[in-house]
């Protein structure tokens, strides 16, 4: 048994297992007194340290310890979380939990294989007795010495399998899809999982539908067959689309595209395919995740990090290292967004030694790099070229589309689910962004590290190694762009930026930055009187002299950096044509060319083209099309990143403009495309959202009402007595509400400031009753942590913003009730001004918030066993907007002590009572 003492700890409560098995339990405001040193097993100790407010970390922190020894296998980063990834009975008081720990810990010390590629880790993180605390006790426990190791023992990731080159492949057919071969094939499909045909009619018609996407290409130039399809829940869309999806790519040898937005999708897409596919077809030629090069672990960052963290001083940085070694070793495909990677080592060890290990900055070396053959992104994207269907998210199967050139092969079928948020994915992907941030990653990608920490960064000299040296021009480019790269800001003049200090007076973006900020401050001050603490923004026009006079001198920076580039670009397209006419192509060297040519393409074409358009257009409207503003972003009150900012009005015209050159058919499918499914006019904000106005031929549209008996199991109330202007009100409506349901209550705040200064209130009233809260922007936690933590705990409630709401997908009584503590009407911005004047005044207002309510409550109700409640705390909520809720679900408006009665008998005994 493990002698180390174990601190549990709640909202309230917190409990003390001494090494002698003495046990206390006091407030959590005690603990700080009590516990002396950071020789204390926890699990999770940053958010442990921060609750009990501890002036050290604690030591012994089973989340380290459990991704160590199961770096892939999922796992809720709580104790009983933990108990359940390890197949042991779970604990539900303090004290249990304390004794589970040690459980726990004995249990994963012993899984660890005494074989060298593990223990040689736990001597690297040991750091002779100085490193990582758990190393001391599994070398024991091993019966191993300390001892001195190698990096070329760590260098583990070359026993990796290297990718292959995928053979190009014929043509691909265009044998459509007839509706009654889709409702046969989903019925064979069904029969295999067990499920009568008859029972699932809307799923059947739904895939009949669904095939207008997938028939012969038309001669004509109209662009692509367009569907809608508004799918209610529980109709079984997934498996609804996958199936005619399949049938075209096996038929016709051909890939379907698969977009969606958000990564708990994804994952359902793959499980849904489980078990239907024939075994005799490769499991990678099935379903295939794609995703950007940010997702995905760099190797050679990673033996980078190794590398710096034998010298660091920090021993954390070594505990990092030693455990995304271990996570590279185990994961399948490197991807730091999928189930394989546990998202909370986020919050143990940081941004820059977790997802800092991506190739997030463009800094790829390609072919010029040892890992290139093992490389997880090279891997990833192969597959994707052999797979029937690819899995994508919105934003690069858009960002994909729009970089292509006609004549490239891209896919020609898409289904876009969560159709939804095509608007929003749209309006990231088409955006021009000049801000102080994105030019001093700019400079870095051209430049590589400037100042004197210790960073990964390399720059295009270093990537172009190899492919210029000899050649007089090339180098004369290189050297052109370096030089002129650096009258960029420098990386510094961004911490004098945040600090209010005066810029330098010889740098012309320097200058520009600092002059916009003054001017928002100045507009803000006259037009509010304050500043907000999280964001600030003023019109460009009238255009202070100042920022013009200092824009002129830094577009001329900018318009002389991008000639040398396009230069180089040049240079490259001739290198990669001659290698192509050699007796024997070197296809690596080709494809390295061709990689950085696109990318030093794609920095003049989303970042320095726009940025010097709109640099010359500040004094003058450049079109109607197009909206500008300064912006000015902050956090807790401090200055972060400023810039001028340009959105189109309508960003589905772009994106129906690159989808219409590739695609040959498309359905765009969700739960909530329109805004009201009472009024056949909500097919106008469908075709709003999704672009499908925009497209040449006229989209069908479609809708399969949901199976679900709303009227029974759900009910929607409207609290009249509660003014949202008094917060310590609305914090006591909100935890007594969730009293009343017992947990598993979801709160979304329309405001980060609302929501920090009710939680310690609600928090206080729910510990009362043992029930856990659970809160965004408060908890060191990501989102999706938080709810993976709130789908496994009984008794818990989460509170957020509309990023929570959005990532929420959760079956069964985890999600009862949702509270809304006003109504979420758009902020007012001077884009959503904007946009507000171009889609029709307030009636646009009311439609985007009729969707966020709709998709808001659609999570309640995942499967036709839920019972649910929505509250609305606003009494100010317009009848007008009723109608976003299904027409048969009850709506009550009533005082709050009313509805808390109705809400627990709702529960108590499964019948709502009327008043």
């Amino acid at each position: 048994m493990l002698s180390i003492p174990v601190l549990v700890i709640n909202t309230i409560k917190a409990c003390f297992l001494s090494t002698d098995g003495e046990v206390e339990i006091y407030d959590k405001n005690q603990v700080s007194p009590k516990v002396k040193d950071a020789g204390v097993l926890v699990c999770h100790a940053p958010y442990t340290a921060k609750q009990a407010e501890l002036k050290f970390r604690p030591a012994f922190d089973l989340l380290e310890l459990y991704a160590f020894v199961y770096p892939t296998r999922f796992a809720v980063p709580t104790i009983n979380g933990l108990a359940k990834a390890l197949e042991m009975d779970t604990a539900h008081d303090l004290e249990d939990q304390a004794m589970l720990a040690i459980e726990i810990a004995t249990n994963l010390i012993n899984a660890i294989p005494a074989e060298d590629k593990y223990l040689d880790i736990v001597q690297f993180m040991n750091r002779q007795g100085q490193g990582w605390a758990w190393a001391p006790v599994i070398l024991q426990a091993k019966g191993k010495e300390p001892t001195a190791i190698s990096m070329r023992d760590m260098k583990l990731w070359q026993n990796r399998a290297e990718w292959e080159d995928i053979p190009k492949t014929e043509p691909a057919s265009q044998q459509g899809i007839s509706q009654e071969d889709a409702a046969a094939h989903l019925k064979n499909w069904l029969t295999a999982r067990q499920t009568k045909s008859e029972d699932r009619p809307e799923q059947i018609n739904y895939t009949q539908k669904i095939t207008k996407a997938f028939q012969p290409s038309q001669l004509s130039d109209d662009g692509p067959a367009v569907l809608l399809a508004e799918a209610g829940t529980g109709i079984g869309k997934t498996l609804g689309y996958l199936n005619p999806s399949w049938m075209w790519a096996e038929k016709n040898s051909d890939t379907v595209w698969l977009s969606t937005y958000t990564k708990n999708l994804q994952r359902q897409l793959a499980k849904e395919l489980k078990g239907l596919i024939p075994e005799k077809i490769d499991e990678e030629q099935t379903l295939v995740i794609r995703k950007g090069r940010e997702n995905y672990v760099c190797l050679l960052n990673v033996e980078e990090h190794l590398k710096a963290s034998q010298l660091a001083q920090n021993p954390y940085m070594r505990i990092s290292a030693g455990l995304m070694l271990r996570w590279v070793m185990e994961s399948e495909d490197g991807d730091f967004t999928g189930d394989g990677f546990h998202g909370w080592l986020l919050t143990l060890l940081g941004y820059q030694d977790t997802l800092g290990l991506s190739d997030r900055r463009g800094e790829c070396l390609y072919g010029a790099c040892d890992h290139y053959k093992k490389c997880f992104i090279e891997h990833a994207t192969r597959k994707a070229k052999k797979a029937k269907l690819v899995v994508s998210n919105h934003a690069l199967t858009m960002i994909q589309a729009a970089l292509a050139k006609p004549e490239m092969d891209l896919p020609t079928r898409y289904v876009f689910d969560e159709g939804h948020h095509l608007f929003d994915a749209a309006d990231s992907a088409y955006a021009a962004n000049l801000s102080f941030m994105e030019v001093l990653d700019l400079k870095r990608w051209i430049l590589g590290a400037e100042t004197g920490r210790k960073t990964r960064a390399k720059g295009l000299r270093r990537r172009m190694e190899g492919l210029y040296e000899g050649h007089e021009r090339a180098e004369k480019i290189i050297e052109s762009i370096s030089r002129r790269a650096h009258q960029l800001p420098m990386h510094e003049s961004i911490g004098a930026f945040r600090k209010g200090q005066s810029a330098d007076s010889s740098n012309p973006g320097e200058q520009f930055f600092m002059a916009v900020k003054e001017q928002i401050k100045v507009r803000v001050k006259q037009s509010q009187g304050s500043f907000s603490l999280y964001g600030l923004e003023c019109d460009i026009r009238p255009v202070e002299p100042l920022v013009l006079g200092h824009a002129d001198s830094f577009q001329k920076v900018l318009i002389d950096l991008r000639k040398p580039l396009l230069q180089l670009i040049d240079y490259l397209k001739n290198k990669a044509a001659d290698e192509a006419q050699e007796e024997v192509p070197d296809t690596t060297l080709i494809n390295r060319i061709e990689s950085l040519m696109s990318s030093i393409q794609r920095r003049c074409d989303s970042m320095l083209t726009p940025w010097i358009t709109m640099l010359g257009q500040l004094e003058t409207v450049f079109s109607d099309d197009f909206i500008d503003w300064f912006g000015l972003d902050r956090a807790e009150g401090q200055d972060m990143d400023v810039g001028m900012y340009r959105r189109w009005v309508d960003p589905m015209i772009p994106f129906a403009s690159t989808m219409s050159i590739h695609a040959k058919g498309m359905a765009v499918t969700s739960a909530t495309l329109r805004d009201s499914v009472q009024d056949e006019a909500g097919w106008e904000t469908a075709y709003e959202q999704t672009g499908a106005r925009h497209f040449k031929n006229t989209p069908e549209s479609f809708y399969a009402p949901s199976p679900f008996d709303y009227k029974s199991n759900a009910k929607v109330f409207i609290v009249n007595d509660v003014r949202k202007d008094q917060l310590d009100l609305v914090a006591t409506a909100y935890a007594s509400l969730m009293k009343a349901s017992g947990g598993g209550a979801l709160g979304i705040f329309t405001a980060i400031n609302r929501l920090k200064t009710m939680h310690p209130q609600i928090m206080e009233e729910l510990g009362k009753q043992d029930i856990q809260l659970l809160a965004q922007h408060v908890d060191d936690m990501d989102v999706g942590t938080l709810i993976d933590m709130f789908r496994d705990q009984d008794k818990s409630c989460l509170i957020g913003t509309d990023a929570v709401r959005d990532g929420v997908d959760v079956p069964g009584d985890a999600l009862r009730m949702l509270i809304f503590e006003r109504v979420p009407w758009p902020r007012p911005t001077i884009l959503h001004k904007a946009r507000k004047e171009h889609f029709g005044g307030r009636a646009y207002d009311e439609r985007m918030t009729r969707l966020k309510l709709k998709q808001a409550f659609g999570r309640l109700i995942r499967q036709k066993t839920d019972r649910g409640v929505f509250v609305m705390l606003d009494p100010m909520f317009p009848s007008r907007l009723h109608d976003a809720f299904p027409p048969d679900v009850e709506i009550i408006k009533a005082p709050l002590a009313e509805i808390i009665t109705q809400v627990s008998d709702f529960f108590a005994d499964g019948n709502a009572l009327s008043l």
